[in-house]
C-alpha cells in the first residue's frame, strides 16, 4: 500500500466585517482570529481521500498550498464553499489555490490519492 505525505499551508484572512458574521467581543475574537493559519503534514493512503474543514469569513482571502513529498505522484484537491459549491480544484503534485470567500462558514478541502 503506497502512502503519500503532503505538506499543507492554509490561511484565511478577513478583509472586512459584514452583518452575516458573528458579532464577537474583542476578547472572544482573539480566540478565533489568531488560529487562521496552519502548517501541517498528513498521509493519504493509496486510493484514499482525506477531508478537512476551515472556517472563513465572507469577503476574506483563502489560501491553500500543498505539495506531495513522494516522487511522481499526483493528488486531486478540491475546495467547496459552505453551500457545497466547488470553488477550486487541482490535480497536480504541488499547487496553490487562492480565492476571495463569498460566504461565511466552513469551507471543505478534500485531498484524494485516487491515481496512486
Amino acid at each position: 500500500m503506497l502512502l503519500n505525505s503532503l505538506l499543507i499551508l492554509l490561511m484565511s484572512q478577513s478583509v472586512c466585517c459584514r452583518k452575516s458574521e458573528p458579532s464577537l467581543s474583542e476578547a472572544a475574537a482573539g480566540l478565533f482570529r489568531g488560529s487562521d493559519k496552519y502548517d501541517f503534514t498528513i498521509e493519504v493512503p493509496a486510493a484514499g481521500m482525506e477531508c478537512f474543514w476551515h472556517f472563513a469569513h465572507q469577503s476574506g482571502s483563502f489560501y491553500l498550498t500543498y505539495m506531495v513529498q513522494s516522487s511522481n505522484q499526483q493528488l486531486f484537491v478540491t475546495v467547496n464553499s459552505p453551500d457545497g459549491v466547488l470553488v477550486a480544484s487541482n490535480s497536480e503534485a504541488a499547487g496553490q489555490m487562492n480565492f476571495q470567500t463569498e460566504v461565511t462558514g466552513f469551507y471543505r478541502m478534500c485531498l484524494g490519492n485516487h491515481n496512486n
